[in-house]
């Protein structure tokens, strides 16, 4: 005969190891997926306004991440394989790829950052018709720009579960330049295309391109824009295309004083696939005019002069109407979107293209 006692002890141990058990399976489904480490900024560099996002470029989806003052970052994702997007104002970027995650892993992946190194625009030996798109042989030695993933998202943040990459809103761009212009070659990606309900002032609330120019060497410390040195274009991408210039849009483009032709300018036609549009702009030097009492044209740029730019493509909210235009995602080459100058990329004119 079995003693009470000794049922009582089995039982007892038998209650123990399933809670135990139980314990341990929570604290597998309680394990948090995610993707830690810390950053290390550039010599003199700091943290402030850095991002750290993991895009997964087979669903889409996208994860933003925190980091804290010291650097150490966490990003909260579901299982999967990713890119790992790591940046910082005037840093370049970093990328990881194929980072795969199971449920409950926390991989870490530590970074150190490095000031921003300039890109290329190549010189064109003249200036680039608008007939030439970027798949034409004019831009064939000019290095692609491309906007189209999660870490490009910098409005729209709250709507990321609706991002499919290029099958939202996406783009590739090429750019060169002459001593007449910056040309800008561009396939860009809609849902929706030939849509934009923005005012003129508000060109920026439907399919449209921004060109965030700075005409003087970067300046990882600017905070704030310099009205004698920075400029703004927005092009509605539209059947007919319009186009404003001003921090504010508040300037129609005029070329030598007299309005400029927009035909000349910028030209958009629809993809054969009807799902996005080949847009050109030939940005005239002579359009971009400086602040002050006495605006003037700004002088092009030398061989070898380093300024600062962003590419911005923004996009029409599926819902939107005339008498409610909205944008639903803003993507940026940077990674930034706002008008701090710090978050632009320095780019170079280079004379011949970089080997």
């Amino acid at each position: 005969m079995v003693r009470p006692t000794i049922l009582h002890a089995i039982r007892h141990g038998w209650l123990v190891a399933c809670a135990l058990l139980a314990f341990a399976a929570s604290g597998q489904a309680l394990a948090q997926t995610s993707i830690t480490g810390t950053v290390t900024p550039p010599s003199g560099g700091n943290l402030e306004g850095t991002r750290v996002v993991a895009f997964d470029p087979t669903t889409g989806k996208t994860f933003q991440g925190t980091i804290d003052a010291s650097g150490k970052f966490t990003i909260t994702v579901e299982p999967g394989t990713f890119t790992v997007a790591v940046f910082g104002r005037g840093t370049g970027q970093q990328f990881f790829q194929n980072v795969a995650v199971k449920e409950g892993e926390a991989i870490t992946q530590n970074v150190t950052l490095a000031a921003a190194k300039p890109v290329c625009i190549v010189k064109a030996a003249a200036p680039i018709p608008l007939t030439d798109d970027i798949n034409s042989a004019s831009f064939a030695d000019a290095p692609d720009i491309n906007i189209n993933a999660g870490f490009n998202i910098v409005e729209g943040v709250e709507q990321i579960a609706n991002f499919r990459a290029n099958q939202t809103v996406g783009g590739r761009f090429r750019m060169k330049y002459s001593d007449q212009g910056l040309h800008i070659a561009g396939d860009i990606t809609f849902a929706k295309p030939n849509v934009n309900f923005g005012s003129d002032t508000e060109l920026f609330k439907g399919n449209s391109l921004e060109i965030i120019l700075q005409n003087d060497p970067f300046n990882a410390t600017r905070t704030q824009p310099d009205p004698m040195h920075n400029f703004r274009v927005v092009v509605a991408l539209t059947e007919q295309p319009r186009l404003r210039l001003g921090q504010n849009l508040e300037q129609q483009a005029m070329v030598n004083g007299q309005a400029a032709n927009l035909a000349d300018i910028v030209s958009a036609k629809n993809r054969a696939d009807n799902l996005g549009t080949l847009v050109r702009v030939n940005l005239p030097w002579a359009a971009l005019t400086t602040g002050g009492n006495t605006p003037a044209a700004i002088t092009p740029p030398k061989d070898n002069d380093i300024w600062a730019m962003d590419l911005r493509i923004n996009n029409t909210t599926p819902e939107a109407t005339a008498d409610m235009p909205a944008r639903q995602f803003q993507l940026s080459w940077s990674g930034f979107g706002s008008a701090d100058p710090r978050g632009l990329v320095p780019v170079q004119f280079c004379p011949t293209a970089p080997q």
